[in-house]
């Protein structure tokens, strides 16, 4: 790959682990987010998406191969009760980055987009034909972004994707996370209350897994459609999760109801078939090891503390 990657959302989760595995593989990184950090001693690029002529700056004179748009706000819970900021990143942050790379000439954009995409879910194995019917602002974002990917892919000759991510959980993960909060119960011996929960259904996605799916899509020779599900390959409810969390760790003390989350998706389980005949895409971290993983991570932080339970 001539040229750098760019890659949104660089300080959060997905963005940085792609980082991570590009930069091992030689591949140059521009990395950016809302505000100039460094993350494990790696700069990211301050710039709001929704400024285009910030993006333009940042880009001038540069040799840009490809895109990785992870930034957003991430997750149902994140501005919920700010709707209309969630459409202006999400939406117009997405269709900025797709212009920018018209402008550029980019020869891949890789949209990371969300299973709330679908809305709620009823069944096994469904596949990228369920059609997509978001029941909140989150899901509608990207389902919205999807449509502008595929648009400008058609108009303008872009190969573009977009990978629809399951609940990814592991280490770095800072938005809320039942999954992380069931670990804190059982490094803390602090009790874990929610009166939702048990019956939940997710295919939670370890971190290395998305990171090694949005570099498959970066290197795939081609896309058979536009859309693909990456997931963790095995539907649990958090009940079933829960169970796994008290073996790995004895002092989990964890209580979860059957009632539902408020703005949140029923989900089925989201077939990852397309993914692995395309884009050589299968999970290698299953969920039991990916726990353990994320519980020696969180272990070895100083002073950690529970966050606000989330799906």
């Amino acid at each position: 790959m001539i040229g750098d990657v760019i890659i949104t959302g660089c300080a959060g989760l997905v963005g940085h682990a792609v980082r991570l595995r590009l930069e091992r593989e030689g591949v140059s990184c521009m990395a950016v987010d809302l505000v100039p950090a460094e993350v494990e001693g790696r700069p990211v690029l301050g710039c709001d998406l929704v400024d285009m002529p910030r993006l333009r700056e940042l880009t001038a004179g540069r040799s840009v191969a490809a895109i990785v748009h992870c930034g957003a706000l991430s997750g149902p819970a994140v501005g919920r009760n700010s709707p209309l900021q969630q459409v202006s990143v999400n939406i117009v942050g997405t269709a900025n980055m797709l212009e920018l790379g018209r402008e550029l000439g980019i020869s891949r954009f890789v949209y990371v987009s969300s299973v709330s995409a679908y809305g709620d879910c009823h069944g096994e194995d469904l596949d990228e034909r369920t059609p997509l019917r978001p029941t909140n602002v989150y899901g509608a974002t990207k389902a919205a972004s999807e449509m502008l990917v595929i648009a400008y892919a058609a108009d303008f000759r872009i190969p573009a994707v977009s990978l629809r991510l399951s609940m990814v959980y592991g280490p770095r993960r800072e938005t809320a996370c039942c999954l992380r909060d069931m670990l804190m119960s059982g490094l803390t011996g602090s009790p874990m209350r929610l009166e939702w929960g048990h019956d939940l259904r997710r295919q939670p996605i370890h971190i290395d897994d998305a990171a090694a799916a949005v570099v498959g899509a970066l290197k795939a020779p081609g896309f058979r459609q536009g859309a693909y599900n990456i997931t963790g390959g095995v539907a649990v409810t958090f009940g079933e999760a829960a169970e796994i969390v008290r073996d790995l760790l004895l002092r989990a003390d964890i209580l979860l109801g059957t009632g539902m989350v408020e703005g949140d998706n029923i989900q089925g389980s989201h077939s990852i078939a397309a993914a692995a005949r395309d884009l050589g895409y299968r999970p290698q971290v299953d969920l039991r090891r990916g726990l353990a993983g994320y519980a020696d991570w969180l272990r070895d932080r100083p002073g950690p503390e529970q966050g606000g339970a989330g799906a």
